[in-house]
């Protein structure tokens, strides 16, 4: 009677387990939905990001690396040894702190229609438009100081690897965030983010836009520079001949 008993409970708990199980199956299936699925693209898009893995970066995304984000994140010089690509390890930890800090948050649902996505996104990361524009403002301050003084120039340039390394790493390193709407779409069954300059932009602390600003300056200061020496060049010619006709 004793056995019937027990063996009629586990039957009855072996049932209930396979029926919980079976519920269980059911509510996963359920949740697998559209909007599940551009979310966990948005998730590991950012995880393969702070994790510089640039392959999965070019799976879950429509387009690969712009120009500028390939110098950034997939620099492929033949004396790159490390899986992301980067051509020093400490180019690779320098990149890996900046990107560490980098975080998102959905500001809604996402919008599904049919093979497109949109969902507004809050991306926070390392002002790095900031701490470029600092370093770079005071290494040409030192520049044109070492200049007026007939010093080497070059000279004004040591250290500011150095210096950006320190001030990525900064415990009080201030932040950034960007509001946007990211769009993504569907191909062979997966949903990919559509990863603009602008997206790539806010991920990176507006770090293109200070590097844009910083080559504009530069090609300015380099016309200028060419413009002088020319009328110098002109003005010396002018003294020559003046003399010759003399």
């Amino acid at each position: 009677m004793k056995k019937r008993t027990v063996l009629s409970m586990t039957c009855g708990l072996l049932a209930t387990i396979m029926i919980l199980a079976g519920c269980k199956t059911t509510q996963v299936q359920k949740t697998v939905t559209p909007a599940t699925s551009v979310k966990t693209t948005i998730s590991s898009y950012f995880k393969a990001v702070k994790s510089l893995d640039v392959k999965s970066m070019n799976k879950l995304s429509t387009n690969s690396l712009s120009s500028e984000a390939k110098t950034l994140f997939d620099n492929n010089s033949s004396s790159s040894t490390s899986d992301s690509g980067l051509s020093s390890s400490g180019e690779e930890e320098m990149i890996k702190a900046m990107v560490g800090k980098l975080d998102y948050q959905l500001e809604g649902e996402p919008k599904i229609e049919g093979n497109n996505a949109s969902v507004k996104v809050k991306i926070t990361s390392l002002d790095m438009q900031k701490i470029f524009n600092n370093i770079m403002t005071s290494a040409m301050s030192k520049a044109y100081a070492n200049a007026e003084a007939g010093d080497d120039t070059s000279d004004a340039s040591s250290g500011v690897e150095q210096e950006m390394e320190d001030a990525i790493k900064a415990k009080d390193a201030s932040l950034t965030s960007t509001e946007m709407d990211l769009q993504l779409e569907k191909q062979d069954g997966q949903w990919k983010i559509k990863a603009t300059d602008n997206f790539y932009n806010a991920i990176t602390g507006n770090l293109f836009t200070a590097y844009k600003n910083y080559s504009s300056l530069s090609s300015s200061v380099d016309s200028e520079e060419s413009q002088d020496s020319e009328s110098e060049t002109a003005d010396d010619n002018s003294s020559d001949a003046d003399l010759s006709v003399a």
